[in-house]
C-alpha cells in the first residue's frame, strides 16, 4: 500500500498525541480497512452516507458474528464491538464528515455488573482525606467527567493557563473547547470552583518539585485506579462493588441528569456524539449547559462541605422568585374562581415592586426571567 493510499489514516491518527490510544484506533482501523479490502484513500474517495453508513453496520455484523480475536481466542464483547465501531467513525469524521444516522443502530454499551456507584458523600469523603495531587486528580476527575484516556493526556501548561486566566478573570468557572481523541465528538470542558482552587494548589507543589513534568499527572492509569482504591479504603466507604476511574465518569452524568440538564446539553460536557443538525444549535447549547452547570453545582457536585457564597446567593435568588411566583399564581387562582374581587391596591403594589426585583436580582445572577428565556425546543432539533 503506497504512502498517499495510507495519507488519510496517517493524517487521522497524527491528531491522537497519546501514543498508546494512536495504538489502539490504528489497530482498530486496520481491522475495517482488512474487512473492506480498501486502502484508506479509497475510503475517503467512495465516501457516500447511505452506502458507507451500511458499510459500517455491515462490519458491526461481521465482528459480532464471525470475527474471533486472535489473541482471546474468543468472540468480541458489545463494548469492544462498539469502541473499533468508533474508531472508524472518528477517521470519517476527521477525514470526510461524520456518518450520520447511525444512532440507535450501533451496539449498545453492556453495563458493567459488579460496580460501585459513587455517591457525592462518597467524593466529599476521599476529597477531604486526599493529599493535594488526589484532590486536584478527584476534583478534576468530577468536574469533566473525561475518560481516563483524555483525563491523562491533559498538559500541565494548558491546564495552569486556564487557572490562571480563571483567577485573572475572577471566574468561579471557566470553560473550553476540547475534542476527544477517541471519537472526534466535541467536547466541552468545565473546570469548577473546588477544581480550580485544588489544581491552583497542585500547581504550585508540582512546579517547585518538578517543574519540567509535561504532563498534568504524569501516572499510569493503574496508579490512578490504584489511588481511587486507597482513598476509598481510607474514607471507609462502604462499596458494593469495584472501583475504577472509569466511574466518575458515570457520576458526573447522572448528576447533571439529575439536576435537569437535558439529554444534548449531558452529551457536550460529557464529549458524547451529537449530531450534525444538533451541532448548528452550539453556541446556545453551550450557553445552556454553561449556566445550568453552575446552577447545579453547589448541591450536585461541589465537594467542599460548604457551599460558597455566590452559590448560596444563587440559590436564595431560586427561592424567592419561586416564592413570589407562587404568591401571584394564588392571587390569580383567587380571581379567577371567584375567591376574590380584587386585591387591594397596596398589596398589589408591593407584590409587583417584589416581582420586578426579582427579575434584577436573577439578571444580575446571570440568569434569564422564565418570560425571557427561549423554549428548549425553540433552541434544539432532534
Amino acid at each position: 500500500m503506497s504512502a498517499n493510499e495510507n495519507e488519510p489514516m496517517i493524517s487521522w491518527l497524527n491528531e491522537y498525541r497519546d501514543a498508546k490510544v494512536r495504538s489502539t484506533a490504528e489497530g482498530a482501523f486496520k481491522l475495517y480497512l482488512q474487512w473492506t479490502k480498501k486502502t484508506p484513500k479509497q475510503l475517503i474517495d467512495e465516501f457516500d452516507q447511505v452506502k458507507t453508513r451500511s458499510q459500517i453496520l455491515q462490519f458491526q455484523n461481521y465482528l459480532i458474528n464471525e470475527y474471533v480475536s486472535p489473541a482471546r481466542k474468543e468472540k468480541l464483547k458489545p463494548n469492544s464491538v462498539r469502541s473499533i465501531l468508533n474508531k472508524v467513525r472518528a477517521f470519517y469524521s476527521s477525514q470526510k464528515e461524520m456518518v450520520r444516522n447511525l444512532k440507535g443502530k450501533v451496539i449498545d454499551v453492556e453495563m458493567a455488573k459488579g460496580e460501585h456507584v459513587f455517591s457525592i458523600d462518597d467524593l466529599r469523603a476521599m476529597y477531604a482525606i486526599g493529599d493535594l495531587r488526589d484532590k486536584a486528580i478527584l476534583a478534576t476527575a468530577t468536574s469533566l467527567g473525561w475518560e481516563i484516556s483524555a483525563f491523562m493526556g491533559l498538559e500541565k501548561d494548558f491546564v495552569e493557563s486556564l487557572v490562571k486566566r480563571a483567577r485573572s478573570q475572577n471566574l468561579e468557572f471557566i470553560a473550553f473547547d476540547w475534542q476527544r481523541k477517541k471519537s472526534g465528538a466535541t467536547q466541552y470542558g468545565i473546570l469548577n470552583p473546588m477544581a480550580i482552587f485544588s489544581l491552583e494548589n497542585y500547581l504550585a507543589k508540582l512546579n517547585k518539585e518538578n517543574p519540567n513534568q509535561t504532563k498534568l499527572f504524569d501516572i499510569t492509569e493503574v496508579s490512578i485506579n490504584n489511588i481511587l482504591r486507597k482513598l476509598v479504603q481510607d474514607s471507609n466507604i462502604v462499596t458494593v462493588g469495584t472501583i475504577r476511574f472509569h466511574l466518575i465518569r458515570k457520576f458526573l452524568m447522572n448528576a447533571l441528569s439529575d439536576a435537569g440538564l437535558n439529554s444534548f446539553e449531558v452529551k457536550l460536557i460529557m464529549g458524547k456524539e451529537i449530531g450534525v443538525s444538533d451541532r448548528t444549535y452550539l453556541q446556545t447549547l453551550k450557553k445552556s449547559a454553561f449556566e445550568k452547570y453552575k446552577q447545579c453545582y453547589p448541591t450536585h457536585l461541589s465537594l467542599s462541605q460548604h457551599v460558597n457564597g455566590a452559590a448560596k446567593y444563587s440559590i436564595l435568588v431560586d427561592l424567592v422568585t419561586k416564592h413570589v411566583q407562587a404568591q401571584q399564581h394564588l392571587v390569580d387562582y383567587m380571581k379567577q374562581n371567584g375567591m376574590l374581587e380584587h386585591v387591594p391596591q397596596p398589596i398589589q403594589d408591593e407584590l409587583n415592586s417584589v416581582a420586578e426585583f426579582a427579575k434584577l436580582m436573577q439578571t444580575k445572577n446571570g440568569k434569564k426571567p422564565e418570560s425571557e428565556k427561549p423554549r428548549e425546543e425553540d433552541n434544539i432539533v432532534e
